[in-house]
């Protein structure tokens, strides 16, 4: 009965989230339709936040509390569900503290197209630069979310509050020096008339006389100084509140002050210790923000990296451009140097989108094994089915140490076009046991998906006489147990049970963990007598 009404409150939830998305994508910020719809998904979660704590999974076709699935036919939630999908959401968490503003921000984000989610890093970055504290994204465990709300809820230290001033910007520190001294102040000034509206000619006046000393100031004050004028740069040619003249000097004034080497000196801030997190963060985000700009710079950089971190950092970043840079990439699929090819397959996992996925198919045919399990990271981190018949090919490449995280990776994407080629693996004929490692990642990876349809053809396998007691069929037999105890399908619990009273042994044992795990995720432990 319990059971029941959290399944018809996580109903009432959903529906008044589906809802609040909508609305938010049609009505105005102020509009009396969008605060009634704000009051009403509050309150329409409030019965869901008085149960304890569940995860639910996410899937194409809906949602599902453990092995339960939730309103199958309901053409709302499976809209919502695939809106949540799309955004590599597969698992959600919400705690009993959740509060209207968390609810509302989630909502917001969830009503932005896929694309603009992905470039600005993912739907669990924009939550946590949110500080939403009490919804958490593919996070199973219940004790490690409680963990990182904690943390969340921590004030910052004074170190990284203090590397901001009052205005958001770098704090530059003041200088004993005259010269120094004055060059800070006049450059201050400067960014202080322009953040005021002006006229085309005092702003490109201003914009001259910053040209002249921004080399200087950002060559004295580092880091600190490079992000007091470049973002403001930035901000002034998105600006549609300023004249097109303005917008247009902003630009070219950016493009004049760029070069390689304050581009490096940006890369190497982001590996800087002595640089508070805030400070390397913005420099992050501004990098990605330069695109085009600088893109050629930072791929000729990758190229040349020795430093692994380093490289993380900027592949990173370049995929956090998106499509702007893809053309560029591309060409660099084509190198012959197998390192550059690795790069770029990581810079395009990174990015996650749909669309470098017909870039990567040729990459199957690349004959360094490096590059190739770069591919698979890359393929499993843009997910989706487009990923899936990729992924099946690295499971048959004639190198064997590319196919078990091939395989895994098929698990780790959750995709049920997955699940009848690994069912295909594991029931292949193997006399003398050469693929025995392959089937035992396939059963893995089909536990990984959390499908039903898994387990009719898995539980034929564990019932499967084993007369000559073969270790190999043995292993598969308790491999697949387990990943029957993992499912929790209740339907199965005679089947289990015959299986544990048997024959003494690792099988038996299998059983009975699954049937514990089971009856554990069903809340149905038999009491100890």
């Amino acid at each position: 009965m319990e059971q029941k009404q959290l399944v018809n409150d996580l109903i009432t939830a959903l529906t008044g989230l589906a809802k609040l998305i909508k609305a938010l994508r049609f009505y105005p910020p102020e509009h009396p339709s969008l605060k009634k719809a704000i009051g009403e998904t509050q309150a329409a979660f409030r019965p869901l936040l008085g149960h304890p704590q569940h995860s639910f999974n996410v899937t194409q076709t809906g949602f599902a509390l453990g092995p339960q699935t939730i309103a199958s036919g309901n053409t709302i939630l499976v809209e919502l569900a695939r809106q949540l999908v799309a955004r590599r959401t597969r698992q959600i968490l919400f705690l009993p503290e959740l509060s209207g503003y968390e609810l509302l921000t989630f909502a917001k984000f969830l009503s932005r197209s896929a694309e603009d989610v992905y470039q600005q890093g993912g739907l669990p970055v924009l939550l946590a630069k949110a500080r939403v504290a009490n919804i958490w994204l593919n996070e199973p465990s219940l004790e490690k979310a409680l963990e990182r709300r904690q943390e969340m809820l921590e004030p910052p230290e004074d170190d990284l509050e203090e590397s901001l001033n009052d205005d958001g910007d770098p704090y530059v520190p003041p200088s004993d020096d005259p010269e120094q001294k004055n060059l800070i102040k006049e450059v201050d000034q400067l960014l202080h008339q322009l953040r005021e509206p002006l006229e085309d000619r005092e702003h490109a006046r201003l914009l001259a006389r910053l040209l002249e000393l921004a080399p200087s100031y950002m060559q004295k004050t580092g880091t600190p100084g490079i992000m007091r004028i470049l973002p403001m740069l930035m901000q002034h040619y998105r600006d549609d509140l300023r004249s097109a003249a303005q917008r247009q000097a902003a630009n070219r004034t950016l493009d004049q002050l760029l070069d390689e080497k304050l581009i490096h000196r940006l890369v190497d801030s982001l590996s800087d210790k002595k640089l508070s997190l805030p400070l390397i963060k913005q420099a992050a985000m501004l990098l990605v923000r330069l695109e085009m700009r600088i893109a050629p710079y930072l791929l000729r950089r990758l190229t040349d990296e020795k430093n692994a971190q380093v490289r993380r950092h900027l592949t990173l970043i370049l995929g956090q451009m998106g499509k702007p840079i893809l053309n560029i990439l591309k060409k660099s699929l084509t190198d012959k140097r197998w390192f550059v090819v690795r790069n770029t397959v990581s810079v395009l996992g990174d990015m996650r989108q749909k669309g470098a996925i017909p870039l990567l198919e040729p990459i199957l045919r690349h004959p360094d094994q490096r590059v190739k399990r770069a591919l698979i990271r890359a393929l499993t981190m843009i997910g989706g089915r487009e990923a899936v018949p990729l992924l099946l090919r690295l499971v048959w490449d004639k190198d064997l140490t590319l196919r078990r995280p091939a395989i895994l990776a098929l698990g780790a994407l959750k995709r049920e076009e997955a699940i009848s080629p690994l069912l295909k693996i594991v029931g292949r004929s193997d006399i003398f046991g050469r693929e025995t490692d392959s089937k035992l990642d396939a059963i893995r990876a089909l536990s990984m998906i959390g499908s039903a349809i898994a387990v009719p053809p898995l539980l034929t396998l564990a019932n499967k006489r084993n007369l000559l007691r073969r270790s190999r069929l043995e292993a598969q037999r308790v491999a697949a147990l387990a990943a029957l105890g993992q499912l929790g399908d209740l339907g199965i619990i005679n089947a289990l049970e015959s299986l544990r009273n048997g024959r003494q042994g690792d099988v038996s044992r299998a059983a009975e963990q699954a049937l514990t795990q089971i009856q554990r995720r069903n809340n149905n432990v038999p009491k100890s007598t």
